[in-house]
């Protein structure tokens, strides 16, 4: 995946800032576990480890059960509570990692969706030997 379609759909999903901080801190985090990693002799893929950090939480809102933005730090628009009520709708009922899953599946990104599945709990007891 391009560096820039990955901020476009960070961009077009309208991943609230809190989140997208989140995504970040996650993405450093990863980045030196994994190049300790490699450091010890262990074979890392670093860009798909930044990426699938940076996405991990890209359709988090799916799991909300009400938007509380009030507690959004940055300036909401009617357009954004628009789009994050309907995608709440569209996939409360498969929850954030199965919708990211579709979607950069949709995209031909199947390693990232395949991570991006993975990170929930119930998912990393369910599902074995994909990636």
């Amino acid at each position: 995946m391009t560096e820039a379609l990955l901020q476009q759909l960070i961009t077009q999903y309208r991943v609230p800032l809190h989140i997208q901080k989140h995504m970040q801190k996650v993405a450093a985090v990863a980045l030196y576990l994994g190049q300790k990693l490699n450091q010890a002799g262990e074979k890392v893929d670093l860009i798909l480890l930044r990426q699938s950090a940076l996405l991990h939480d890209v359709l988090k809102l799916c799991d909300f059960k009400e938007l509380d933005i009030e507690h959004f730090d940055q300036t909401i628009t009617a357009e954004d509570i628009q789009f994050w009520s309907a995608l709440m709708k569209s996939c409360s009922n498969i929850g954030h990692t199965e919708a990211a899953y579709n979607m950069l599946n949709d995209l031909c990104e199947k390693k990232l969706a395949v991570i991006i599945r993975k990170h929930s709990t119930e998912t990393i007891i369910t599902i074995r030997g994909e990636l």
